[in-house]
């Protein structure tokens, strides 16, 4: 755009051509920092959950990434639970009802601590679903599962024991489906 003036003149009787001043820039609005909670609560009060919730909330989706990492948390509590069950069973004074699941409870009680931080795939395995399998359908674990509410057992064990199979797949990722 250009200003046609006639108060500055190049030649007589011919108005200077100035070129207009940039409009100014708006004002940049700083942008706030971001807020931050600190969620405190007991074991299995939801914490996770409202931090999983909020994010999907505000449109972040994982990343499959993400959901590998979310993965080997699972497998971790799905072997974690079932160790609780097994210790139920002797807070109990529960017998497992075949000589099989007996050697598998030895097994699975056995597994060191380190081991469950980070479930490699040689210790998830086949045999290993095999035998969570074939304990979920003893009857001491059937009782520990009916009383859970004495004993330090995640709300999701059941689930996903139910899923126990699909999860066991190698080709297995989390997802936001129930």
């Amino acid at each position: 755009m250009f200003l046609f003036t006639g108060k500055r003149k190049s030649r007589p009787g011919c108005p200077v051509v100035l070129p207009l001043p940039p409009p100014p820039e708006p004002p940049v609005e700083p942008t706030p920092p971001p807020t931050k909670i600190l969620l405190l609560g007991t074991f299995e009060s939801g914490k996770s959950t409202i931090r999983i919730q909020t994010r999907l909330l505000f449109g972040h989706v994982f990343s499959t990434k993400e959901k590998i990492k979310i993965k080997v948390f699972i497998i971790r509590n799905i072997i974690e639970n079932m160790r609780q069950m097994l210790r139920a069973t002797q807070t109990l004074h529960l017998d497992m009802s075949t000589e099989e699941n007996r050697q598998r409870k030895e097994k699975i009680l056995a597994m060191h601590p380190r081991v469950l931080l980070n479930p490699k795939d040689d210790i998830w395995n086949e045999t290993l679903v095999q035998d969570l399998e074939e304990l979920l359908k003893d009857p001491a674990i059937l009782q520990v599962l009916a009383r859970r509410n004495e004993f330090i057992i995640h709300d999701c064990a059941t689930y996903f024991f139910d899923h126990l199979h699909r999860i066991a797949n190698k080709d297995y990722v989390p997802s936001m489906k129930i």
